[in-house]
């Protein structure tokens, strides 16, 4: 703030709570709601055990199969214990496995997709073609033929799901590292002679990290959401 003479002048950018900060909320609506709901989940998960554990275990022979009522507002299973608490507590266990599923699927990927890249010209092709095949396969029969190899339960959904991401991190993967290897400073690491495992560690894999962790974030929502079905 500066005075010059009898007025007052007020510089600098308007504050977040003005109407250029409203404005802003609202142009990010959607971003701000996401956001809400990711953060609560993760509260949720962290808190749910603690304060619902408990009650998500009790057993009570006399509320059997029961409907929603003040009590038990979604209603009891057939064991009589409360399916309020038994969601607010699963929480942690769908993020974790969701978790596991999808760094599963980005990391298979990611390797899958970065091979053409270190691998002879022969064998490169060979890793292209395998590619081009797990793309072209529906992922939801990939994910259930995997699960019934596993096995039914929680660890064949998580390997199912993983292997129906994985394709797709592979593709994005093949195709940024194809367009970095374009640039001059990978030729020029080429011309000295350095090693190709090293170009892909420190000059390929660093410049496409962004695109593969956004799409690490929307690939933990549909694995979250395939763990559901």
């Amino acid at each position: 703030m500066t005075l010059l003479g009898n007025r007052v002048r007020t510089t600098g950018r308007p504050r977040a709570n003005g109407p250029g900060g409203r404005g802003r909320l609202r142009r990010n609506a959607p971003g701000v709601a996401g956001a809400v709901i990711v953060v609560s989940m993760a509260v949720l998960a962290v808190v749910g055990p603690i304060f619902w554990g408990a009650a998500a275990e009790r057993i009570d022979a006399a509320a059997i199969l029961q409907g929603a009522s003040p009590e038990h507002p979604l209603g009891t299973d057939n064991l009589g214990r409360d399916l309020l608490a038994r969601v607010l507590v699963a929480g942690r266990y769908s993020l974790l496995l969701a978790l596991a599923a999808t760094l599963i699927g980005a990391v298979a990927g990611v390797v899958l997709g970065t091979l053409p890249s270190v691998l002879p010209r022969r064998a490169a092709r060979l890793a292209t073609g395998t590619v081009n095949a797990l793309v072209a396969f529906p992922g939801l029969l990939l994910a259930m033929f995997t699960a019934v190899v596993a096995g039914l339960g929680a660890r064949g959904a998580v390997l199912g799901i993983g292997a129906a991401i994985a394709p797709g991190f592979a593709r994005l993967t093949q195709t940024l590292a194809a367009t970095v290897a374009g640039a001059d400073y990978v030729a020029a690491a080429h011309m000295l002679g350095v090693p190709r495992r090293r170009i892909l560690t420190r000059h390929v894999l660093p410049n496409i990290a962004e695109p593969l962790i956004l799409n690490l974030t929307q690939a933990l929502g549909g694995a979250l959401l395939g763990l559901a079905g």
